[in-house]
């Protein structure tokens, strides 16, 4: 009786525990008004079919423009995506780097000629001897956000 008590008390005290607090964000531009996220594997594997269609994708942040804010990186399977901000109407905090982060935009593929691929790692603050690595047009992938949410 006292073990079935026991149990029976036990499962009360679970059952009113409150659940995990959400984790507090700080939002930029229009705010993450979407809840569905798509995995970041897929908008890259499948970048044409998202074209012209807003997206929430969750990521970790890799590296930021260390001049204003006006662009960030996010980590991917393969390689970092490039985020912008729309019609550049917001920055992000230069120390964001390696916090996790909700991004809501269009997402496509283009190719940026070489001055601009390193002209981005210069604002990030990559050694001179990277920089010369980038030789040639580059093929990346890219988001415009609309709002930006980074968590705390």
């Amino acid at each position: 009786m006292k073990y079935f008590l026991s149990i029976v008390l036990a499962m009360a005290w679970l059952g009113c525990s409150k659940p995990a607090p959400a984790p507090q964000m700080d939002s930029f531009g229009k705010g993450v008004t979407m809840s569905e996220v798509t995995p970041i594997a897929q908008a890259v594997a499948q970048v044409g079919s998202y074209k012209d269609k807003e997206i929430l994708i969750e990521s970790e942040i890799k590296s930021v423009c260390q001049k204003k804010g006006c662009w960030m990186e996010i980590a991917t399977e393969n390689q970092p995506m490039r985020i912008t901000f729309e019609n550049y109407g917001f920055f992000v905090p230069k120390d964001a780097a390696g916090r996790k982060v909700k991004v809501q935009g269009k997402i496509e593929e283009k190719e940026i000629p070489q001055d601009e691929a390193r002209h981005y790692l210069e604002d990030a603050g990559k050694p001179k001897e990277e920089i010369e690595k980038i030789v040639g047009p580059q093929k990346v992938v890219t988001m415009v956000a609309s709002g930006v949410a980074i968590v705390k």
